[in-house]
This record gives structure tokens, C-alpha cells and sequence, in this order.
């Protein structure tokens, strides 16, 4: 059924031409991958999933690009036909696409990967102080990146639940769908507060690389 095992999404605005120039001439030239935004650019690979280009988007932006790829095609086939597993990222992620190909030969399809936040490991979060939110709720950091198979994605309906962070929507359809999660924490949830850079080959991605300064570095490194 699949021809390849990874395709990677990566959330985007209009507004971040410098990032998307800086992700296409580093780690995405060597992952299948589309843009999703507020715009559309063909000669980028970008898709239009919104009106909206605040901050605020990023929700109904992820919530709608899960919903939309049982439609989009590469080739004239399916991409949830033709990739096994797809990869959600942000536009100011540095992605390790030597380890992550090797990683995801392990993972099982009824699963779901990434950083798992939770109220043990991220105490001043806001979100588990919210009244709709249960006291165990775990969910997937979004800027690292989540691992979501294409069988996982052909299932769930998801729905916007509009409590502002996409991750945070996505992490309920997950719950609500009984999905399983499973933490996968080697990753830097913030580059500016790389200590190590002896661990960048050991680090499947990287959030808050702003610059093509060190987006350059980091692809240089692994």
C-alpha cells in the first residue's frame, strides 16, 4: 500500500517567507514534504488551509490540514495512500531528517509520537489550570513535532475545540479517540537553550530556530 514511510506538514504563514526559504533550502530538501498556511504558493508546495494569518490560526490551521489531506494528492495518488506515517512541524523547526528516518522504523501505526506535556512536566501551564481540561490530560508539544500515521488520520473527524493552541485541540481528538501516545523527549524544545551542541545527532528536531543563521548550523551538524 505505501511506496514511502514519511511525508512531513509544516505549519506556516505568509508572513514567515524568510522561514519557509530557510526550512526549503536545509532539512526539507531531503523529506517529502508541503507547507500549509494562509496563502497559496505553488512554487513553494504551499497549500491555503485559512483566512486567518494572526497567531490565533495555528489551531483552526491544524485541526483543517488533518481534515484536508484525505483529499490532497501527489501524482494523482492519495498521500495518506502512498506515505505511512505523516509528521506535523512548525515553520521555525529544525527537523533531524537523518534520525528520524531511522526512528519511525519502530513505531506502531495505533500510536501517536512526540514530547508529552502533561501537568507533572509542565507545571506553569495555563492549560491544565483550564476548567474543561481533566487533571490527567497529556498532549503532544506541537513545535517538536507529533508522528501521526496515515491509518490513525483516516479515522478521527477532528474537531476545533478552540481553546487556542493547536497542539492542545489536537491532544483531545486524541483522547476522545482513546489514541495512545507515546513520549519521545529526545528533542530541544527550545534552541536558544542548547547547552550541548555534542547532542544535535542525537535530537530528532529542534523548536524556536528563528534565523537561517542556525538552521543552517544545526543542518551542518547532524
Amino acid at each position: 500500500m505505501y511506496d514511502n514511510m514519511l511525508f512531513v506538514l509544516i505549519s506556516t504563514t505568509h508572513k514567515n517567507q524568510e522561514r519557509i526559504l530557510s526550512v526549503k533550502n536545509t532539512w526539507a530538501k531531503h523529506m517529502d514534504h508541503l507547507y500549509y498556511s494562509d496563502h497559496y504558493d505553488v512554487d513553494n508546495n504551499i497549500i491555503k488551509v485559512s483566512d486567518d494569518d494572526s497567531y490565533s490560526s495555528n489551531e483552526e490551521k491544524g485541526i483543517n490540514i488533518l481534515n484536508s489531506l484525505i483529499n490532497i494528492k501527489k501524482n494523482n495518488e492519495y498521500i495518506l495512500d502512498l506515505y505511512k506515517w505523516m509528521y506535523f512541524v512548525d515553520d521555525d523547526t529544525f527537523v533531524n531528517y537523518k534520525l528520524v528516518f531511522t526512528m519511525i522504523k519502530n513505531f506502531n501505526e495505533d500510536n501517536v509520537y512526540g514530547y508529552i506535556l502533561n501537568k507533572n512536566n509542565n507545571t506553569d501551564n495555563p492549560i491544565f489550570k483550564h476548567k474543561d481540561i481533566p487533571s490527567d490530560f497529556s498532549y503532544i508539544a506541537g513545535g517538536t513535532g507529533f508522528f501521526i500515521s496515515s491509518k490513525i488520520i483516516k479515522q478521527i473527524n477532528f474537531k476545533n475545540f478552540k481553546f487556542g493552541y493547536t497542539d492542545v485541540s489536537i491532544g483531545i481528538n486524541f483522547r476522545n479517540n482513546n489514541i495512545k501516545l507515546i513520549n519521545k523527549d529526545n528533542c530541544c524544545r527550545d534552541y536558544s537553550k542548547l547547552n550541548n551542541t555534542n547532542d544535535i545527532s542525537n535530537l530528532y528536531s529542534f523548536h524556536y530556530v528563528t534565523n537561517e543563521e542556525c538552521m543552517k548550523f544545526l543542518y551542518n551538524s547532524v
